[in-house]
């Protein structure tokens, strides 16, 4: 994903544990639940401005869904865009959340290419169908 967000487009983010978009429109301030991959967003509800447009969904969900998952506190779990999966394992070190060992074995914890995970710890962690095809 960019930094630049573009105007009219939904944005997939995790919110207490579950992914949202807000509303792009500007008209409202609605935002809705959405199922992993969901590719169109439609502005729905009380309130709401029935804006319809795509959803643009971060490079690795599964790895960020992963890192948050580690958070004893629901509350904690949110990912925003801009943030990086390497920010939220950050987070999670400071915060003494990491599986035990994970800061004392040797090898790496994570490795990215294009905010994707592609090695460490954390895909070990990942679904199997993800580790697989990544070749793990």
């Amino acid at each position: 994903m960019t930094d630049l967000a573009i105007p009219g487009l939904a944005y997939a983010e995790a919110n207490w544990g579950r992914w949202i978009a807000r509303c792009p429109a500007g008209l409202c301030t609605s935002a809705v639940q959405i199922r992993r991959w969901q590719q169109r967003f439609e502005c729905a509800g009380p309130g709401s401005c029935g804006w319809t447009t795509q959803i643009v969904w971060p490079a690795d969900p599964e790895g960020i869904e992963v890192l948050l998952a580690m958070r004893p506190d629901v509350h904690t779990r949110s990912w925003r865009p801009g943030e990086t999966l390497q920010d939220l394992l950050h987070e999670n070190a400071v915060h003494d959340v990491l599986p035990p060992g994970w800061l004392t074995e040797s090898g790496c914890i994570l490795e990215t290419r294009g905010e994707r995970v592609t090695a460490g710890q954390v895909l070990t962690a990942l679904p199997e169908y993800r580790r697989r095809e990544i070749g793990a």
